[in-house]
């Protein structure tokens, strides 16, 4: 074999250690952007699971808004009322509920409300309304105030 002229460089290749090198990185590489990819591919589940309960809650709430008023004095009461009657617009895999009616006795519209309903009487009445998928068991709530109308 001829030795190559001075100052020639030579293309003998790679050694297998520098190709196990490449391999290795080239593989941390391919695993960091995986990784990546499946983070954000769970964050946008779960952004859509927020943003469709926020429509739900949404929906929901504006029923009960409109739902006539219900006096805590009636059997049953109005947590059972504005449940049933919201629970039947809760698409397949979603829960309406209606969790809570406290009354306010006083004629001040605000707070305190008092704990429970049924025996108390007032103008207002802080609901609160929940909704809670069932696959995911997104749950999100609000409490909204509804005034008894003057006549």
């Amino acid at each position: 074999m001829r030795e190559p002229a001075a100052g020639a460089t030579t293309d003998r290749g790679s050694t297998f250690i520098e190709l196990l090198v490449a391999i290795v990185l080239l593989g941390i590489v391919v695993v960091a952007v995986l990784a990546g990819l499946a983070a954000s591919i769970r964050g946008t589940e779960i952004h859509r699971d927020e943003s469709n309960a926020a429509t739900r809650l949404l929906e929901a709430v504006e029923f009960v808004k409109d739902h006539p008023y219900i006096q805590c004095n009636v059997i049953p009461g109005p947590a059972t009322q504005y449940g049933d009657a919201v629970a039947l617009l809760a698409p397949a895999g979603w829960t309406y509920d209606v969790t809570d009616v406290d009354v306010d006795d006083d004629l001040f519209p605000g707070w305190p409300f008092e704990e429970g309903c049924f025996g108390n009487t007032g103008p207002l009445e802080l609901v609160t309304v929940e909704v809670t998928h069932a696959e995911t068991g997104t749950t999100r709530s609000v409490d909204i105030v509804k005034r008894e109308p003057t006549p």
